[in-house]
């Protein structure tokens, strides 16, 4: 008998993959751990820690665990190779499914910088792709002008290129100029990313820290509230940065999101208090500091002394809401950077001057050197080292996206998840963290991290002080 139920030729593999791969994690978390599970009890809570104990595909599969394991006949050897088969089967089956984020994994750009074959032809994160069609068209630009010189009346050739040679030290500096720019901006990029995560991993680990010694049920679900609100943070950042990486935050036409706001007292729209228009991506960019909001309310309602057997002493409560401030101004500083793009006179006239020189290389190169060939390779290269280099400041000029080289925000994010997890388990135990872990998977069922928090505005209890 298996453990997993056979998946059913009835719908797509994607409607399953949740499912599939809730099994797939119990089964190699079963494997290290299965020796000590004497009945089907501790087969349910392993099943139970992943996610929301009542979602059908999940309780099937408790199910059929706790039978198979309470058939004592089955030893133990045998039930590590079948769940170990298994195991295989669902990476093999559903190795081309995407599960979790709907952006995907973003993969590794890691490389060895002291092998310079890997560096000289490995494709993936290069620029060839991009820039290879215009060294291509360069390169039979040259040849036309070549043969229309030596064949027809048509000579577009230059015979001075002193002028050339002006315009290439200013086309250098313009390209060279927006590149050490457009680098520093990623770099900053960078720098506020992980200051934004640091303070996340260090409000929680501190507040762990700082009443550890309170194993009271209040200060445990004080410490798992903070935790919740923090990861909810910084998930709804992570979707703010995605939304603003696609497409479809340069519709400028796009009005913001209405939302009705409902409080005990009032009930009123968004827009009612807006000073003037404001988009999607205006209202994304909001959602952080509001939910910044709640997090400080999660680390107050330890004055209501329902929670902490001994409340914070000043300064200790300083430093918790201290680690806000820091996230807000590392967030603001993200905000600056995608809401500032690299100013558009100085692209439009690195452009301009950039393909007019590049396009007339040719000219100047046909006349001044004696073998088509020859011409032919160093246009070439030009071609690639001038419109390459722009094509890398394009690049970082967004550091965040599905881009090679792009910073994986994502994956930064998942660490602070790993490590507040880690600090629960440190303070309260693996069931508290398991409980947390049910929390933010039930949250995450509920889809994009913006929409779930255009539904918890909405909702009065969203409004209500913390108690």
């Amino acid at each position: 008998m298996s453990i997993f139920k056979q998946t059913s030729g009835h719908g797509d593999h994607h409607d399953d993959c949740h499912d599939e791969e809730s099994a797939l994690m119990v089964a190699s978390s079963t494997i290290s751990s299965y020796s000590n599970v004497t009945n089907g009890e501790g087969a349910l809570d392993t099943f139970e820690s992943l996610g929301d104990p009542d979602h059908d595909g999940i309780r099937e599969k408790q199910n059929q665990f706790v039978e198979q394991t309470e058939d004592s006949s089955n030893p133990v050897s045998s039930m590590q190779e079948n769940i170990q088969d298994k195991i295989e089967e669902f990476r093999e089956e559903f190795k081309h499914v995407v599960v979790g984020s709907s952006r995907g994994p973003k993969r590794d750009l890691s490389y060895d910088q002291s092998n310079h074959v890997v560096v000289l032809l490995r494709m993936y994160g290069s620029i060839w792709p991009k820039v290879l069609p215009y060294c291509i068209a360069n390169v039979i630009w040259t040849f036309l002008i070549y043969y229309l010189s030596k064949n027809t009346a048509l000579d577009l050739t230059l015979q001075s290129n002193a002028a050339h040679t002006f315009m290439s030290t200013l086309v250098s500096f313009l390209v060279v100029s927006r590149s050490n720019i457009t680098y520093a901006r990623f770099m900053e990029s960078r720098q506020y990313m992980g200051d934004l995560c640091t303070a996340c991993r260090d409000n929680i680990s501190m507040a762990c820290n700082l009443t550890m010694y309170d194993e009271s049920d209040g200060a445990k679900q004080w410490r798992r509230d903070l935790a919740y609100n923090t990861i909810v943070m910084l998930r709804t950042v992570n979707a703010v940065i995605n939304y603003q990486s696609t497409d479809e935050s340069f519709d400028e036409g796009h009005e913001a999101v209405n939302t009705v706001v409902s409080t005990k007292k009032n009930s009123f729209k968004m827009t009612d208090w807006f000073e003037s228009e404001r988009t999607t991506v205006d209202e994304n960019f909001r959602a952080p500091t509001i939910l910044a909001d709640k997090v400080r309310g999660s680390i107050l309602k330890q004055r209501t002394k329902k929670y902490l057997k001994a409340t914070l002493a000043s300064g200790e409560e300083l430093l918790l809401l201290g680690k806000v401030n820091d996230f807000l101004n590392a967030f603001q500083g993200i905000k600056k950077l995608m809401t500032t793009p690299f100013p558009f006179p100085l692209v439009q006239m690195t452009r301009w001057f950039l393909f007019a020189w590049i396009f007339t290389i040719p000219m100047t190169l046909t006349e001044a050197m004696h073998y088509i060939s020859e011409t032919m390779v160093v246009v070439f290269f030009i071609t690639y080292g001038f419109l390459g280099i722009e094509y890398v400041s394009i690049e970082m000029d967004d550091p965040f996206g599905d881009d090679a080289s792009d910073i994986d925000h994502s994956g930064l994010a998942e660490m602070v998840y790993e490590d507040i997890y880690l600090a629960i388990v440190k303070a309260d135990g693996q069931g508290d963290a398991l409980k947390l872990r049910r929390q933010i998977r039930q949250y995450a069922a509920r889809g994009n991290a913006l929409d779930a928090y255009r539904a918890d505005i909405s909702n009065p209890v969203f409004w209500e002080k913390e108690k």
